[in-house]
């Protein structure tokens, strides 16, 4: 299983199989002294840069009297950056210690206890295993992993490993009690009541997983974990001191160094969602290193551990509305969103502190003539190196993909005769959310729990279909429908 040049005879599922079967995961490789990484684990090369400026990843106190700052703080980075860090969070130290060295336990029992929680039924208490999507992934990732359910339905504590049943159970209760505070805080953010995103129980399932990345021979080959989005509403993660933990910040990678007593938050696709995308959920990923083993733990506050008690209907705005820039006279080029899902000045503060008005308009750096966009940069210095000219032909770029034409900003709306109106919306949500036959929305019927869940199951397509198990590397048959015996058995 080294990784060498000839793959004339490489059977990628069969070593997958090879691999999955000795249930020592990634430690078990490394145990056994391995020194070049087996082929399942080659990732193909980032074309993403890293950064090679530092980039400090806001740190919010918890503990400061000043709320209002504090909910700004945790809104701007929210809006832009989709991570913060927070201190004075109400975990103590001795627990987020206690829970690192809890999951560095459970890693370092010997295989064959580790073998006796190793699988890959989800519905167990607690699940071990090396990369949950090994056999549908590109490449496998330097990582083992166990996670359990822990809230709304906690798994009784008799089946949880003893090495790290207690802290486990302690640390879950604690990040429960601080999501709720987060949740409040980004209701808030979000122009909100308080209690908002809880009364919608965003805050009521929580999985923990106990992450571990053995020390790699190759760290350059491989990933600790691939560039991803987080599925649920939110993620606290606690490092440990290693790191490796970096997010995708204007087409760059950037490290998220471990801050001693912080904890790493970042919002999830869910909640980017529900937020009509004012929060982003953003791109990350780990390192591989020599060092380690690195150990983290990662809750995820998620839909799809607790089924939502309360109905809702996200409508995605973007196929309802269109936008005609105009000329752009009224709207800011720096500071207002036009181009992308953020504003030009997140995506390029060098550039913006560089404009000698951060407050100048569309119209004011460019136009539209017969020959293309004419840019009109107005700099308090001439750019000086490569990285800056890069940056201005990449606004360029951007730019050169939005209609700037002449006129008036206008809104219009794609429905009916493209003027706004609430039966036009009505009728959009019924041809969304109801089967055709001339059903409407009755908000006086009450839908039963197990229609709920089954139907967000079936959205989020994570019932048990034959295609869904043979990805979790259930060996079938075939992926047939049983009852039509002609097309893969889908949620479809």
């Amino acid at each position: 299983m080294a990784a060498t040049g000839d793959d004339t005879c490489y059977d990628r599922q069969a070593e997958l199989k090879a691999f999955d079967e000795t249930k020592a995961g990634v430690k078990g490789l490394v145990d056994a002294g391995i020194r070049e990484l087996p082929r399942i684990f080659i990732h193909q090369p980032e074309p993403l840069p890293i950064s090679s400026t530092p980039f400090p990843i806001p740190i919010v106190d918890l503990g400061s009297t000043d709320r209002a700052s504090t909910v700004e703080k945790i809104r701007e980075a929210s809006e832009t950056l989709g991570f913060f860090q927070v201190v004075n969070h109400g975990i103590p130290v001795s627990v987020m210690d206690g829970v690192v060295e809890g999951v560095r336990r459970f890693h370092d029992q010997d295989v064959e206890v580790r073998k006796r929680f190793y699988t890959r039924d989800p519905s167990k208490p607690l699940v071990y295993h090396s990369n949950y999507d090994l056999y549908s992934s590109p490449a496998a990732s330097w990582r083992d992993s166990f996670y359990s359910f822990m809230a709304p339905t906690p798994p009784p504590p008799e089946e949880l490993p003893e090495v790290c049943r207690d802290i486990q159970i302690e640390y879950s209760n604690e990040v429960m009690k601080l999501g709720r505070v987060l949740f409040g805080l980004l209701s808030e953010a979000l122009k909100l009541n308080t209690n908002h995103l809880e009364d919608m129980d965003l805050d009521k399932g929580l999985a923990f997983f106990g992450h571990c990345y053995p020390a790699c021979p190759q760290p350059e080959l491989t990933m600790g974990g691939p560039k991803h989005t987080d599925y649920g509403f939110l993620t606290v993660l606690l490092q440990d001191e290693i790191g490796g933990l970096q997010i995708n910040y204007n087409d760059e990678w950037v490290d998220v160094p471990p801050t001693p007593g912080a904890l790493v938050i970042n919002i999830g696709d869910l909640l980017q969602i529900i937020s009509n995308d004012k929060l982003k959920s953003v791109e990350h990923r780990v390192l591989a290193n020599k060092k380690g083993p690195r150990v983290s733990v990662a809750c995820f506050f998620s839909t799809s551990i607790a089924p939502l008690t309360r109905r809702f209907l996200v409508i995605p705005l973007d196929g309802l509305f269109s936008r005609s820039l105009g000329s752009g006279n009224g709207i800011r080029f720096w500071k207002e969103v036009w181009c992308d899902s953020k504003p030009m000045l997140d995506c390029f503060p060098c550039l913006a502190a560089l404009d000698e008005n951060q407050d100048c308009t569309i119209a004011d750096r460019v136009k539209q003539t017969e020959n293309g966009l004419i840019f009109t940069w107005k700099w308090r210095r001439t750019p000086r190196d490569g990285r800056e000219i890069q940056m201005i032909r990449r606004i360029e770029e951007r730019c050169e993909r939005v209609p700037i034409g002449q006129g008036e900003e206008k809104w219009h709306w794609e429905l009916d005769n493209g003027v706004f109106s609430v039966a036009s919306l009505r009728l959009a949500m019924d041809d969304m959310s109801l089967p055709r036959g001339g059903s409407r929305i009755s908000e006086n019927k009450s839908v039963p729990i197990k229609v709920r869940i089954t139907s967000w199951r079936a959205a989020l397509d994570s019932l048990p279909t034959k295609i869904n198990l043979i990805r979790r590397g259930v060996a079938l048959g075939d992926d047939l429908c049983p009852l039509c015996k002609h097309q893969p058995e889908s949620v479809c």
